[in-house]
């Protein structure tokens, strides 16, 4: 099954693209990007079980969460979308590639005045994707697989099913918009 292709760009550097395949900025010495590799793209089940692990070890499940807190960080992480997309804010993904390939920090592994690799990619992604309409729906998507991931939501096979299902359905399902 082809896995549903998604833009999102996550803090260790994984850039999904529209196709098959996911660019991977590869770690240095410093444990940081510094040069592309590409390989098959993970399943979303891939990606919940990673995201609902990185957010156990940043303490977001130190406590029990409220099904409905969680889905309400979901709509307010939309609604930061839907404020980005009216601010006319769009990720420049082209940009944030040309100064990753042209930084010697990056691509050297090297500290130049104090700057680390890690600061420097920090640097790069808040001035080309941070609070971006992408970087916010990334956000939402991160958050609905960590809910996945957290009560243990085979999120592929339900949207396969849902997928199937809704291939059966009127246009615009029966409704007027």
């Amino acid at each position: 099954m082809r896995s549903v292709n998604i833009i999102a760009l996550a803090f260790v550097g994984i850039l999904f693209n529209l196709t098959d395949n996911v660019e991977i900025y590869a770690t240095n010495s410093y444990g940081f990007a510094n040069s592309l590799k590409t390989r098959d793209m993970k399943t979303l089940n891939q990606l919940r079980d990673e995201i609902h692990e990185n957010a156990k070890n940043k303490g977001f499940w130190d406590s029990p969460r409220e099904a409905g807190t969680l889905l309400m960080l979901c709509v307010s992480e939309l609604a930061e979308a839907m404020e980005a997309d009216r601010k006319d804010r769009f990720a420049k993904i082209d940009r944030f590639d040309k100064k990753l390939e042209t930084s010697r920090v990056i691509t050297e592994g090297v500290i130049l005045g104090g700057v680390t690799p890690e600061a420097s990619w920090l640097a790069k992604f808040e001035e080309c994707i941070k609070d971006t309409f992408e970087d916010e729906l990334a956000d939402t998507i991160i958050r609905i697989l960590d809910i996945c991931g957290a009560r243990g939501i085979d999120i592929d096979k339900h949207i396969e099913l849902k997928m199937k299902y809704n291939a059966t359905r009127e246009r615009l399902h029966g409704k007027k918009y």
